[in-house]
Formats: structure tokens, C-alpha cells, sequence
């Protein structure tokens, strides 16, 4: 039997597109026998809100969330003029000062805190029979670490959910047992398609949901799964009018696009495998009316040779 994982990817508020793929996924009847999920940054946080099993909630958070809920207001002027001042390349320079910044970030953790103790219920998660991963990246090392949301404290659940989303120079590393970590999605450094602990945890059937089109995966690297993919038909924006818009209607577009995209790329895999079934079930039906018929068959030959023998014994009887 096929053990399915779910793979929830980094994007901040391109995240709501995950809660309209879930929709899909519900009715195509994939939701109740999925075994594992990962998720990086939002996709941890949707992770969570899976495990609980009510769609109507996740809607719930997204269709309610505001800027002024994840970040303090007018953080596009903020960051605008901040990403003049970041110096390049990237990989250098965040390697280079990554133990400098860990106490440093721009916006507060508490909206997003309030959301998950508001929200999420942290002892289902806890006990949920799905095995969960969040990704973070520890800021010492920078290497990427998957964190079991499973049979874990509430607090330590609840750290585990903010490191994985503490996007660098925005908010602060958040600690998990004395170690600061971050968002686990950051660019070069992070793993924002989570593929890797589901493999190894024994899915053979994956779907990965993508908020960003440019992503690519390597499937020769899981030889033995099978990968389906779900990936935005549209744009869902950059990093200021995607992963930093936390508004309803952006939210409210993104669902709608997840659940289309997800309904538009499973079906013909669902009908075919439909037809399949049909076909295995005509051919199940064909071989047990043949196996009836054999059966009759052999019967009324049995007859036969047992008429055959009465009346060749009665002939003997009158001779």
C-alpha cells in the first residue's frame, strides 16, 4: 500500500494557496490517507493547521489575516529602503554576518503567536497519527534541520513553527533548546521543498505544492516515489506583493487558484486511474464468471460421469 506525503513549501503569504489546494485534495478523497507532511516557513504553520483536520479553520485564519497581524504597519517602505543597504552577493555576506543579526530582525513575533495560541490546536498536533516535519535553518551552522511536530511540548511546538518562518534582517532567530534558527526556506542555505524527510520517513507517493513557479525539483533523487506536482498556473507574486501581502483578498485569490490548479492537474491523473480501476474491476468480474462457469462445467461433467456409471452398472445388473 502507498504511503502519501504532502509537502507544504515556503512563501509567506503566498501560503493561502496551500489551504485551496487542501480543499482539492479533500475531494479528490487524498486528505484522510495521507501519512506524512513537511512544511518550510508558512508551510510549517499549514502543516499544523492539517493536522487538525478542519479546512473550515485554516480558511478561517487566512481570510482574517492583515499585514498589521504578521508585520508592523507599512513594512513595504521598511523593507524597500532596507534592501538598498543589503549588501551582495547574498551567500557571502548572510555567511559572513549571519551570528551578527540573530537578535536583530525588524518585526515582532506576536501576531503570528497569537494566531498559532489562537488557532491551532498545539495537542492535536502533538498526537496526530500524521508524522509532521518543520524545517528550520540553525543560524550557527547554517545547515538545514527537520523538526518532528509530533509527541512534542507545546512550547517547544510553538518555537518550532516560529524559527521555521524567521525570515534573516525581518525578525528575530527564534530558539529551539538554547539554539537560534531560521526561516528554513532562506534562499542557498535552506530547504524550502521539503521532499527529503518524507523520503526518508518511507513515502513512496508525493505531492509537493509549489508557491513559486521557478522552483524545480530533482526527482532522480527519490528513485523510489512517486512525485506529483502542484504548481501556481499564475504568478503568485514577488517577495513584496507575495510573500509580504498577508490581506484578505490576496488570500482570498490564492485559495481559489490553489483549489482551480489542483482540480485542473488532478483530474486527468484521478480519471485515468479511474479508468484503470473500471477496466481491473470488469476484468475481476470476467475472471470470477469464468471461474463460475469452470466450476458449473466441472459439475455437469461430474454428473455426466456419474450417470455414465449408474446406468453402466444397471446394464450389468440386467445381463
Amino acid at each position: 500500500m502507498k504511503r502519501i506525503g504532502l509537502v507544504l513549501s515556503g512563501g509567506g503569504g503566498k501560503g493561502a494557496y496551500h489551504i485551496g489546494v487542501w480543499k482539492a485534495l479533500r475531494e479528490f478523497g487524498v486528505e484522510q490517507n495521507v501519512n506524512a507532511v513537511a512544511g518550510t516557513s508558512v508551510g510549517a504553520l499549514n502543516a499544523a493547521l492539517f493536522l487538525q483536520g478542519n479546512l473550515e479553520v485554516a480558511e478561517k485564519v487566512w481570510l482574517q489575516i492583515s499585514p498589521e497581524k504578521i508585520l508592523t504597519p507599512n513594512p513595504k517602505n521598511i523593507i524597500a529602503q532596507a534592501l538598498k543597504y543589503v549588501p551582495s552577493p547574498l551567500t557571502q555576506i548572510f555567511a559572513k554576518f549571519s551570528g551578527k543579526i540573530v537578535g536583530h530582525g525588524w518585526f515582532s513575533r506576536a501576531g503570528l503567536l497569537k494566531i498559532i495560541r489562537g488557532d491551532v490546536d498545539l495537542s492535536k498536533v502533538s498526537t496526530s497519527p500524521i508524522t509532521t516535519f518543520s524545517t528550520c535553518l540553525n543560524a550557527r551552522t547554517l545547515k538545514v534541520e527537520y523538526f518532528p511536530l509530533n509527541y512534542q511540548e507545546r512550547e517547544k511546538i510553538e518555537s518550532i513553527l516560529l524559527a521555521s518562518s524567521a525570515i534573516p534582517f525581518l525578525f528575530d532567530a527564534e530558539k529551539i533548546e538554547g539554539v537560534p534558527y531560521w526561516d528554513g526556506g532562506f534562499p542557498y542555505f535552506g530547504d524550502n521543498i521539503p521532499i527529503q524527510p518524507l523520503y526518508d520517513h518511507g513515502c513512496d507517493f508525493i505531492f509537493v505544492i509549489h508557491l513559486n513557479q521557478s522552483e524545480m525539483i530533482d526527482v532522480k533523487k527519490y528513485p523510489k516515489a512517486q512525485i506529483v506536482e502542484i504548481v501556481p498556473q499564475d504568478s503568485q507574486g514577488g517577495f513584496i506583493n507575495g510573500t509580504l501581502d498577508f490581506t484578505p483578498s490576496g488570500s482570498r485569490r490564492r485559495m481559489e487558484q490553489g483549489y482551480q490548479d489542483t482540480i485542473r492537474i488532478l483530474n486527468p491523473i484521478f480519471d485515468m486511474a479511474s479508468t484503470q480501476l473500471n477496466v481491473a474491476n470488469r476484468l475481476y468480474k470476467l475472471k470470477a464468471s469464468e471461474l463460475s462457469f469452470n466450476a458449473k462445467r466441472r459439475e455437469l461433467l461430474n454428473e455426466r460421469a456419474e450417470f455414465k456409471n449408474e446406468t453402466h452398472r444397471l446394464l450389468e445388473d440386467m445381463s
